[in-house]
């Protein structure tokens, strides 16, 4: 079962700060093992993305309050490790070189090399 992509500002701050993590939550895929979410943090300009466990409740049916609590958690441990600057935007992929022309060949030469007759 599948539900509707979540996107919100979710407020994973500390009381000493206002600064916010973005936090998109996506559909919650059951299929996986164990279930999750897609999450989408987006801190000081860092995009991170990862899994995060789905919660589920005493009957075994997919909890999204209870989810999207455990992705705030989440998101708090996110924001410090974007602070230290162990989780950073990776530089973009190099362009594709285009074609290399070929070095014009060596003339074959002799043992003493002179030119090959």
């Amino acid at each position: 079962m599948a539900t509707a992509e979540t996107t919100a500002t979710t407020d994973a701050t500390t009381a000493e700060e206002t600064n916010p993590v973005d936090i998109t939550i996506g559909a919650y895929d059951a299929a996986t093992q164990p279930p999750s979410v897609p999450v989408t943090f987006i801190y000081a300009g860092v995009t991170h993305q990862r899994n995060v466990n789905a919660c589920l409740d005493a009957a075994g049916a997919y909890d999204a309050a209870a989810t999207a609590e455990r992705v705030i958690a989440v998101g708090n441990g996110v924001k410090y490790k974007i602070k230290l600057g162990a989780l950073v935007n990776l530089p973009p992929e190099p362009e594709a070189p285009g074609p290399v022309a070929q070095a014009a060949e060596e003339p074959e030469t002799d043992a003493d090399d002179t030119p090959a007759t």
